[in-house]
């Protein structure tokens, strides 16, 4: 990404002129999207004191209006949107939802009219969801094959959680806790 200021013979090589914070304004020229979300993020935190990720996002539509947002981690709900193009007010199921945007699968269809039902053994998690989704229905429990109870690891990144031993296991260094429920 890069980030220029007020039109001032400051060149950088690329016949632009610089970014200089001590001149005020800026315009805000992002490259690779899904690279640049966070400095751009970063960038209007810092000029406008808090937290502004809807006005980040206004932003980079301005400046390229084909844009799309994805929330996967891996760009997973981009290919279930080519799936079912078209499909205006879908149904999903999302088991183990971690938080309502980061790595959702479901945050981008949630956006455009769709509904359902998220699900996740951290009860915490499930706060923010009644926040950012409350049209949905939002559960905090576990879901597994196995009827009893079972060990569920929380991690100090909770995208880590689980109730799989063995993956647990080879993060073991990041347990914060062990919880049966």
């Amino acid at each position: 990404m890069r980030i220029y200021g007020d039109l001032h013979n400051s060149d950088d090589g690329w016949g632009c002129p610089t970014f200089d914070a001590s001149r005020g304004s800026a315009i805000i020229m992002a490259g690779n999207l899904r690279d640049s979300k966070r400095q751009l993020t970063q960038f209007v935190r810092r000029f406008t004191s808090g937290g502004a990720p809807r006005l980040v996002w206004r932003l980079i539509r301005l400046l390229d209006p084909y844009v799309v947002a994805s929330y996967s981690q891996e760009g997973e709900d981009m290919v279930i949107r080519r799936i079912f193009d078209g499909v205006e007010d879908g149904f999903y199921v999302d088991v183990g939802t971690h938080h309502p945007m980061r790595y959702s699968n479901t945050c981008f269809f949630y956006q455009r009219g769709w509904r359902g039902i998220n699900i996740d053994a951290d009860a915490g998690a499930l706060a923010a969801f009644q926040r950012a989704r409350p049209n949905d229905v939002n559960l905090a429990v576990g879901v597994s094959d196995e009827v009893g109870t079972l060990d569920f690891n929380v991690f100090s990144d909770p995208a880590l959680n689980t109730f799989d031993s063995r993956l647990a296991d080879e993060r073991a260094c990041q347990v914060i806790a062990v919880l049966q429920l």
